[in-house]
């Protein structure tokens, strides 16, 4: 980590020796006291980059209890197209200050996900206070059709929003990834995750390598289809280290072969995912389409259990189906509206192991969906952007139902939380989405938010407002909980943070 900071901290330092050809300086009217700015230097024969900073600032009530996220926000960006086809571009950003609420999986109550997240004596509305510090971002190189991207994320991978494999809700980690598109239609990247668990009271290490075969139909992206496969192994333990797997470095081979030759108990991942455009708009980065997606993810399968319909416990699967409407006018107004509407369904035990430092999991929280396994969710949103008042407005609505376990019963897990040990499941079959303490819920909330900024390059600072209602049923017991939060912060940090249930 600390070598990772190195790099981005030296090629920081190395740009900004470039000549300066133009300065801009955009000041914040605002209660921060013009302490926002954007910083832009070069031409387009050198490098091009921009500095920011923001500050980061949320207050948060749930329930008659008050959480707060206090800080600044820097972003530093940098592209140089070379001779000969070479493309440098960097998109490098931090965020620190203080909390008084950790990460918690699962569940929608106000969270700070970051990298570091260490407590302070000090405390603040009478919650514990805890030290934040975030790093996001990336350099990439590309040249023709090869690219290789170095930094540290937690990237939306899938084209479903709630993403059973990869999604942004988790918390930061290092990366490598590379990509090489043979075709107009046929791509294939492999990438290496440094994640971490906290075990005994300190962190231990694992990796994740997955591989991504990509086809576009006629590389119009009309049609599109991918094929995954995902490993999770431990890196180091307490008493043995392993290191980086070098079987699974290899960016062509598949895991299945090489776990077997390993003779491992590692964590694979399978799954396939397609989205269909319909209409004329055959590109799907255009805002007006209408498609259609979906995901299918293996943890462990066996056919004959599935045609059996017995409920054998280790059939453990997803299955995520969507729908999305995007439209752009092209009036004065520029403005953009985009519907979609999710179903997930996660069997029980899906990403779970018998041993933490192997679960599909990072620092506590899941890697894909944030709701983990043992759940069925139907998800709905609606969204609306003017470009010309730059406000957005988000509404949406989640109905789901999740089978946690019951308090008290550590010996006994009923498949949704992915932490806890498949071992101590209590049925061989009949399992079923919901058991345990079946928790039916809905979830109805709205932000607006709107821009400061005006100009397409500092287009980053927002200011936002966000009402939520949750309503909880379970065991015969219905809680109601209402959240509001106000604050200020980057647009780049949105939908990593929002979204926590």
């Amino acid at each position: 980590m600390r070598i990772l900071a190195t790099i981005l901290l030296f090629i920081h330092f190395i740009s900004l020796s470039q000549e300066i050809d133009s300065v801009s300086i955009s000041a914040l009217n605002s209660p921060m006291e013009n302490k926002t700015f954007n910083l832009i230097y070069g031409d387009k024969d050198s490098l091009i980059g921009d500095f920011r900073l923001a500050p980061d600032l949320i207050f948060a009530t749930a329930t008659k209890n008050n959480f707060y996220q206090t800080g600044i926000s820097l972003q530093y960006r940098f592209q140089k197209i070379g001779q000969k086809g070479h493309h440098w571009e960097g998109n490098i950003y931090s965020r620190g200050g203080i909390t008084s609420n950790s990460s918690i999986p699962y569940f929608s109550d106000p969270q700070t996900k970051s990298f570091f997240l260490n407590p302070i004596k000090d405390s603040l509305f009478g919650n514990p206070t805890l030290y934040y510090l975030d790093f996001n971002g990336s350099v990439s190189y590309r040249i023709k059709l090869f690219s290789m991207n170095l930094g540290m994320d937690r990237p939306q991978s899938g084209f479903s929003y709630r993403s059973l494999y990869s999604s942004s809700t988790g918390i930061s980690n290092p990366f490598l990834s590379l990509s090489l598109k043979f075709s107009k239609s046929i791509s294939y990247s492999f990438r290496q995750d440094v994640l971490r668990e906290k075990i005994a009271g300190h962190f231990e290490p694992k990796g994740n390598v997955s591989h991504v075969f990509s086809y576009n139909h006629k590389g119009l992206s009309k049609l599109q289809f991918r094929l995954f496969e995902s490993v999770v192994y431990q890196i180091k333990d307490t008493l043995y280290n392993r290191g980086f797997e070098v079987e699974y470095l290899n960016p062509i081979l598949f895991f299945r072969p090489q776990e077997y030759n390993l003779a491992s108990a590692d964590n694979i991942i399978l799954g396939a995912e397609f989205s269909y455009v319909f209409g004329r708009k055959k590109n799907i980065n255009s805002l007006n389409r209408t498609r259609v997606y979906g995901q299918l993810l293996l943890d462990d399968f066996l056919l004959s259990a599935f045609r059996a319909r017995n409920g054998w416990w280790a059939n453990k699967y997803g299955i995520n189906l969507g729908l999305e409407v995007s439209k752009k006018t092209t009036d004065s107004l520029k403005t953009a509206k985009k519907y979609f509407v999710e179903f997930t369904y996660m069997r029980p035990y899906v990403f779970s192991q018998t041993n933490p430092g192997i679960v599909y999991g990072n620092q506590g929280l899941p890697i894909g969906h944030s709701l983990g396994s043992n759940f069925a969710e139907l998800y709905q949103e609606y969204s609306y952007f003017s470009f010309r008042n730059h406000l957005n407005i988000d509404v949406f609505l989640q109905a789901f139902i999740k089978g946690v376990d019951s308090v008290g019963f550590k010996s006994i897990s009923y498949g949704g939380d992915i932490y806890k040990s498949y071992s101590k499941h209590p049925y061989e079959f009949n399992n079923r989405v919901g058991q345990g303490v079946t928790l039916r819920g809905i979830h109805l909330g709205t932000r607006f938010a709107y821009v400061f900024i005006k100009n397409t390059i500092a287009k980053n600072l927002h200011i936002f407002i966000e009402p939520r209602i949750r309503l909880l049923f379970f065991e015969n017991k219905r809680q109601s909980d209402l959240f509001l939060s106000i604050g200020i912060q980057s647009s780049l940090w949105r939908n990593k943070d929002r979204l926590n249930y």
